[in-house]
């Protein structure tokens, strides 16, 4: 027996007796909840909304997009606050998951200087997006190849 089998085989006993412990007990069951510290996030009211006397909601911060999905896929948070792409590509990948709430609709806009009168005077500027992985990248990346215009 080597010293990883022996820690594994110690975490493994660990935690079954943990397990056993809780659902035995009155502990509520805490539901962890991925979400980035955005503005229009509804993870606070999703909180004060559907906690009860069984069970919390958790909220899980995260830093990036790639991080909060890869915690989906490998089921180390019981649900998301995900962006639509994301979570297409994640059930078309095999990922058991499922849509429940679309919390976000319609709410974006694109924001230019005042001196951009038309679409193709974003030739060659520099626009900044939320993520690659967003709906706000897809969108403008459509309306840019529509107009054949090239940005930074």
């Amino acid at each position: 027996m080597n010293r990883r089998y022996a820690l594994g085989f110690l975490a493994g006993f660990l935690a079954l007796s943990a397990t056993k412990s809780v659902a035995n007990s009155k502990f509520k069951k805490g539901i962890k909840i991925g979400y980035l510290p955005i503005c229009d996030h509804l993870i606070i009211i999703a909180k004060d909304i559907f906690s009860s006397d069984e069970f919390d909601i958790v909220p899980i911060k995260f830093a990036n997009w790639a991080d909060l999905s890869e915690a989906l896929r490998a089921k180390a948070v019981d649900g998301a606050f995900l962006l639509a792409p994301l979570g297409l590509m994640l059930k078309g990948s095999g990922v058991d998951i499922k849509a429940i709430m679309a919390a976000h609709k319609n709410g974006s806009s694109l924001v230019v200087n005042n001196s951009i009168k038309t679409i193709n005077e974003l030739e060659g500027k520099n626009i900044a997006i939320p993520s690659r992985f967003s709906s706000h990248y897809y969108i403008l990346h459509k309306l840019l190849s529509e107009h054949n215009i090239k940005v930074n």
